[in-house]
């Protein structure tokens, strides 16, 4: 497998498990307990994508791209928006939860997943920066 398919299927792997996080702090809200901390959740690189993005495994000019800043700085902040959504839901402050999590949280998941996408058919069509 050529760096660039390991790099696709990585992202694509990345965009399904971060996608679960919405439904995930939904029911923190409605719950008030999850399987995860607010401290957890708010660090970027404890995730399988947030790992590998940290990792050895990509080349020091991709590091340097744009699109692998842009995408680390995105990384961050939905990790630090869950991680204090999910601080507020286990405190018992769901609507305070709730407001961010349809607010804050929605657009950076959003932006973060397009952000994914855009790298991941850059780098199928040979394109990435």
């Amino acid at each position: 497998m050529s760096a660039e398919s390991e790099m696709v299927e990585a992202i694509r792997a990345a965009i399904g498990a971060h996608g679960v996080w919405k439904l995930r702090l939904k029911t923190a809200i409605s719950l008030g307990r999850s399987e995860f901390s607010a401290d957890e959740a708010c660090h970027d690189d404890r995730c399988e994508f947030g790992k590998w993005l940290k990792g050895a495994a990509i080349p020091n000019a991709v590091r340097q791209s744009p699109q692998f800043k842009d995408i680390s700085r995105r990384h961050g902040e939905f990790h630090r928006s869950a991680g204090y959504i999910l601080g507020l839901a286990l405190s018992g402050h769901k609507a305070e939860a709730t407001a961010k999590l349809d607010g804050d949280f929605t657009n950076l998941s959003q932006g973060l997943t397009m952000a994914m996408r855009q790298w991941s058919q850059a780098l199928t069509t040979g394109k990435a920066a």
